[in-house]
């Protein structure tokens, strides 16, 4: 590759380059194995990854303008169909991808075969001098980089990875934009995996994701780099990022083997799975007996048959704080913990997961520590919009639906009797000479309600849900982890854990009606067949997050203020039923014990693909 200087002719590379195939027989870039898409002269494809394979679509955009699109396969494979435009491309995948949203950015001068991740998009970056999404929402009509620029920025890419590229027997010339690997497997999907490449406003930055050390940033504002260790601090720092992935990797490959053709007895998960866990595992409210019980019973509680392991990502590990002169360490008395996100595949379907890893002494054996979330249900934070619909009268909400349920009171008996939330968004809770708190404090209500309410904020939809309208600060969100601290009776933190947004809520003004599913009957009050059959339906929301319905509750009630409430989540009675063809579901309300009722309430719920974005209609009927 030139080292910057006259480029070549596109059309005289590609024929250097088919000449050359003739002869050698082999593919560009080397390394990692299969798994980009056929590609024909008038196609772009290749592999759309940011350590799991994202879940999104990729879009591509000529040089006149036209524009084309597909969604990306479950292996991070995408086919686009170009013949209708002209080169050069800007291309663009959007989607999710390890818990978190992205939108990263390549480019290609003829259909072809490119990558889109995150290495890609710091190369777009480097040679744009500027973070790609921010130039393409300025400069919607401008193409590509110019390829001076652009091999450039490779090549300053490429050397910085090298040190990586050897510590995984990479070769060190591997082709970021166009190298042929496979997610899953070892080769450039676990530089992927063990290293951040983001782009913000101005500035280029690699990060080791479990340290989150810094290995290399550079702000085009400025002179000189701001930041760049020598390839062997690089290596120092990486390559036992690299060998906890490679362990953790071995043990959930354990796991999953077992599951492989068919479903292990209980013996076998205690043998074989159960040493791969800590004596003080905690996983949504389970202790690792229960879980590998709870196994056995019912798929959606564990893995299934033929799930396979797509990527271990670090996140970062794990640290102590300090709340109102009182210390929590997220390990506890572990010498060393990470947090992960586990992304499995079986068949089209793609999960993403985050839990935690510990060693007892440094050098010891990784061992799962779960997720610390000591709650059977909810303990995590999802954006949300709503729309509530009251005759004539609409009103919009966005925020965060803060959802802590104890069912079987498992947390309460263990002492939890309030819950901390914290976040840069959030109101000032406390302040003491070591350090001032942004949160939410929730609690349990009384000895029999399972839910804990939001008690420091007055909250106008409903005491689970901070609304932009009660103070939820969207745009100074620049932190989306929020760290949950589980609190006893004496104010003591006994546990804490983490739930990190894929993407901000939207702002309150932002949101539309069309964004939102629409109840199409009944819509009056006199249509409610109570007691009786109600048979609601709806016609599904039109928004880039989400396209489907996934939840329906009814209630109602009399001049009494007696209430009943019956709910509906197809995905919960039938796993086979594609979600996009759900639009109406019948509630039998012949036992109720309500009858005339004054008033009833409809809910339609939506769910992004993330489990972490969601927009709900409410309409109250009279």
């Amino acid at each position: 590759m030139m080292q910057g200087g006259r480029a070549l002719n596109s059309r005289l590379i590609i024929l250097l380059i088919a000449v050359s195939l003739m002869f050698i027989g082999v593919g560009c870039g080397g390394g990692g194995g299969g798994g980009s898409s056929e590609t024909t002269e008038s196609t772009v494809s290749g592999i759309a990854a940011a350590g799991a394979p994202i879940v999104g679509t990729v879009n591509i955009r000529g040089a006149d303008g036209v524009t084309s699109y597909s969604a990306i396969e479950a292996d991070g494979s995408y086919t686009v169909d170009v013949s209708a435009m002209t080169p050069p491309f800007v291309i663009w995948a959007d989607g999710s991808a390890n818990g978190r949203s992205v939108t990263l950015y390549s480019t290609i001068d003829e259909p072809g075969t490119v990558n889109v991740t995150p290495a890609t998009d710091v190369i777009v970056a480097t040679a744009l001098g500027q973070d790609p999404e921010d130039y393409y929402d300025d400069n919607p009509d401008a193409g590509p980089p110019s390829s001076d620029a652009m091999e450039d920025a490779q090549n300053l890419i490429t050397d910085l990875l090298s040190s990586v590229f050897a510590s995984l027997d990479m070769p060190q010339d591997f082709d970021l934009m166009n190298g042929s690997f496979t997610v899953g497997e070892e080769g450039f999907d676990q530089v992927l995996d063990a290293v951040s490449m983001t782009s913000d406003d101005t500035t280029v930055s690699l990060t080791d994701n479990a340290s989150g050390e810094v290995l290399f940033s550079d702000d085009s504002t400025t002179d000189g780099i701001d930041e760049e260790l020598s390839p062997d601090e690089i290596d120092d720092i990486v390559g036992p990022t690299i060998d906890r992935i490679d362990q953790i990797t071995e043990s959930f490959n354990t796991i999953l083997a077992l599951y492989e053709t068919s479903e292990p007895s209980l013996d076998t998960l205690m043998t074989v799975a159960r040493p791969l866990m800590t004596d003080d595992f905690l996983d949504d409210g389970s202790n690792a007996d229960d879980m590998l019980e709870r196994w056995l019973m019912d798929d959606d509680e564990g893995p299934i048959v033929g799930m396979s392991l797509v990527s271990v990502a670090p996140y970062r590990e794990m640290k102590s704080h300090t709340l109102l002169g009182q210390t929590i360490d997220e390990k506890g008395d572990y010498a060393n913990g990470l947090w992960c996100y586990i992304t499995v595949r079986w068949g089209d379907n793609i999960e993403t997961f985050p839990t935690s890893f510990v060693q007892s002494t440094e050098g010891a054996e990784w061992k799962w520590y779960g997720d610390r979330n000591p709650f059977l249900d909810g303990g995590d934070v999802d954006a949300e919009a709503v729309q509530i619909i009251q005759g004539d009268y609409t009103t919009y909400y966005s925020g965060l639906d803060v959802w802590i349920e104890d069912t079987g009171n498992v947390a309460y008996t263990s002492g939890i009797v309030a819950v901390v939330i914290i976040n840069n968004s959030f109101p000032l809770i406390a302040t003491d000479t070591d350090d001032s708190i942004r949160g939410l404090v929730l609690a349990r209500m009384d000895d029999v309600s399972p839910e804990y309410k939001i008690t420091n904020v007055e909250t106008a939809y409903h005491s689970n849900f901070y609304s932009e309208t009660d103070g939820l600060d969207i745009a100074g969100m620049t932190d989306m982890e929020f760290l949950f601290v589980g609190i006893d009776e004496a104010g003591t933190p006994k546990l804490v854990w983490i739930d990190v947004l894929s993407r901000k809520p939207l702002h309150e003004t932002d949101l539309e009606s069309d964004m939102f599913p629409v109840l199409i009957s009944p819509t009056t009050l006199a249509e409610l067949d109570i007691p009786g059959t109600v048979t609601v339906s709806w016609q599904n929301p039109s928004n880039e997050y989400t396209d489907f319905v996934d939840w329906v509750d009814l209630s109602w009630w009399n001049y009494n203020g007696d209430t009943r409430m019956d709910s509906d989540n197809p995905a919960w009675l039938d796993s086979s039923l594609d979600l996009a063809d759900w639009t109406s579901t019948a509630f039998d309300t012949s036992a109720t014990t309500i009858t005339q009722p004054t008033g009833a309430c409809i809910g339609i719920q939506t769910q992004s693909e993330t489990d972490d974005f969601e927009f709900e209609t409410i309409y109250y009927l009279y």
